[in-house]
Protein backbone atom coordinates (compact mmCIF):
# COMPACT_ATOMS: atom_id res chain seq x y z
CA UNK A 1 0.00 0.00 0.00
CA UNK A 2 1.63 3.13 -0.96
CA UNK A 3 1.61 6.51 1.56
CA UNK A 4 -1.07 8.43 2.37
CA UNK A 5 0.68 11.32 3.25
CA UNK A 6 -0.04 12.53 -0.61
CA UNK A 7 -3.85 12.98 -0.78
CA UNK A 8 -4.32 13.06 -4.14
CA UNK A 9 -2.46 9.28 -5.28
CA UNK A 10 -4.02 7.42 -2.72
CA UNK A 11 -3.52 3.33 -4.25
CA UNK A 12 -5.18 0.75 -2.00
CA UNK A 13 -3.82 -2.58 -2.06
CA UNK A 14 -7.26 -4.48 -1.54
CA UNK A 15 -5.96 -6.64 0.68
CA UNK A 16 -7.28 -7.79 4.29
CA UNK A 17 -5.23 -7.58 7.14
CA UNK A 18 -5.39 -9.39 10.15
CA UNK A 19 -7.69 -7.71 12.68
CA UNK A 20 -8.95 -5.43 9.70
CA UNK A 21 -13.14 -5.92 8.62
CA UNK A 22 -15.18 -5.05 5.71
CA UNK A 23 -17.69 -1.76 6.06
CA UNK A 24 -20.70 -1.79 4.23
CA UNK A 25 -20.92 1.53 2.27
CA UNK A 26 -23.57 2.98 5.37
CA UNK A 27 -21.02 2.50 7.72
CA UNK A 28 -18.00 3.78 5.83
CA UNK A 29 -20.62 6.85 5.57
CA UNK A 30 -20.95 7.54 9.20
CA UNK A 31 -17.44 7.57 9.48
CA UNK A 32 -16.51 9.69 7.36
CA UNK A 33 -19.62 12.09 7.88
CA UNK A 34 -20.27 12.86 4.08
CA UNK A 35 -23.00 11.77 1.44
CA UNK A 36 -22.91 8.93 -1.12
CA UNK A 37 -22.45 11.01 -4.33
CA UNK A 38 -19.18 12.49 -2.43
CA UNK A 39 -17.68 8.96 -1.59
CA UNK A 40 -18.03 8.11 -4.99
CA UNK A 41 -17.21 11.62 -6.32
CA UNK A 42 -13.53 10.89 -4.13
CA UNK A 43 -13.29 7.16 -5.24
CA UNK A 44 -13.36 8.20 -9.06
CA UNK A 45 -10.91 10.78 -8.42
CA UNK A 46 -8.54 8.18 -6.52
CA UNK A 47 -8.88 10.37 -3.28
CA UNK A 48 -10.71 7.83 -1.60
CA UNK A 49 -9.38 3.64 -0.71
CA UNK A 50 -11.61 2.08 -3.38
CA UNK A 51 -14.21 -0.99 -2.14
CA UNK A 52 -13.79 -4.60 -3.09
CA UNK A 53 -15.86 -5.35 -5.84
CA UNK A 54 -14.84 -8.71 -6.90
CA UNK A 55 -16.37 -12.18 -6.10
CA UNK A 56 -18.71 -12.45 -3.64
CA UNK A 57 -18.76 -8.19 -2.96
CA UNK A 58 -19.98 -7.79 -6.70
CA UNK A 59 -22.96 -6.36 -5.91
CA UNK A 60 -22.69 -5.23 -2.24
CA UNK A 61 -19.39 -3.50 -2.35
CA UNK A 62 -17.25 -4.00 0.93
CA UNK A 63 -14.22 -1.43 2.05
CA UNK A 64 -11.13 -2.03 4.65
CA UNK A 65 -11.82 -0.71 7.66
CA UNK A 66 -7.66 0.07 8.29
CA UNK A 67 -7.88 1.83 5.09
CA UNK A 68 -11.05 4.11 5.77
CA UNK A 69 -9.22 4.97 9.02
CA UNK A 70 -6.01 5.69 7.72
CA UNK A 71 -7.90 7.79 4.98
CA UNK A 72 -9.71 9.84 8.13
CA UNK A 73 -6.34 10.43 9.64
CA UNK A 74 -4.78 11.75 6.99
CA UNK A 75 -7.27 14.08 6.60
CA UNK A 76 -7.25 15.09 9.82
CA UNK A 77 -3.29 15.88 9.77
CA UNK A 78 -3.56 17.70 6.49
CA UNK A 79 -6.11 19.99 8.14
CA UNK A 80 -3.52 20.21 11.75
CA UNK A 81 -0.70 21.38 9.19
Amino acid sequence: MESISNNKSIQTSNLILKNDRLLTKNEVLKIVGFQKSKLYELIKKFEFPAPFTEGIYKTMPRWSENEVLLWLNSQIKGNQE
